[in-house]
């Protein structure tokens, strides 16, 4: 990763300092500080671990870039409510990824602080959030391997009784053994050919 590379991570506010700090420094930087000295620390300091850390919010249009000081135990609940701050019209689900790509939905705090990085030049922190669309929870429906509420795409079995996933599960390749049929909404047309070479406990005819 070039410095240039590095520079698009950071938030605009803070870019014409990295810069300069960049050149005096006979292009390195290692005296910025990285770790909370942007932030006045609250008598009698914080309970637990905390991080500046450059947050990168993609969607699928567009992405903004914001300095934050993420708490260890509470991160996850910091960058859901930045997300619904910047974009209060839609409800997001807070996964890993960019504008081009979705890699896997962030469901604690553990699982994403341990996503934040650190860049080789400028050794700051960096996170890369891929906002996804929260979709209607399909109703009365729970995923039979995470046990939650299925929130938008349902992955029904076409072979086992009455066993649906989320999107979350079928993206890791949970019961990859048999074939699973995409239902979005209850507007989902499932042709007949599938319902009826199904077995009768599938589909309920």
């Amino acid at each position: 990763m070039s410095f240039a590379d590095e520079l698009k991570l950071v938030a605009p506010e803070d870019r014409s300092m990295f810069e300069e700090e960049y050149e005096k420094n006979g292009r390195t930087v290692t005296e910025l500080p990285i770790d909370g000295s942007f932030v006045r620390c609250p008598p009698g300091g914080y309970r637990h671990p905390r991080r500046t850390v450059h947050v990168t919010f993609y969607t699928h249009s567009d992405h903004k870039i914001v300095r934050m000081y993420l708490d260890e135990e509470s991160c996850f609940e910091e960058v859901a409510q930045k997300a619904a701050e910047l974009l209060p019209t839609v409800q997001w689900k807070i996964c890993s990824g960019t504008q081009y790509q979705y890699d896997f939905e962030f469901h604690s705090s553990r699982q994403l602080w341990d996503s934040i990085q650190q860049t080789p030049i400028c050794r700051f922190y960096y996170l890369l959030i891929r906002l996804e669309r929260l979709h209607p929870v399909s109703p009365d429906v729970r995923c039979d391997s995470c046990k939650r509420s299925i929130i938008g795409h349902r992955f029904k079995c076409t072979e086992c009784a009455d066993f649906d996933i989320c999107q979350s599960c079928e993206g890791f390749a949970v019961h990859s053994e048999h074939a699973m049929l995409r239902i979005v909404n209850s507007g989902t047309h499932v042709p007949g050919y599938i319902t009826a070479n199904a077995p009768s406990y599938v589909f309920g005819h």
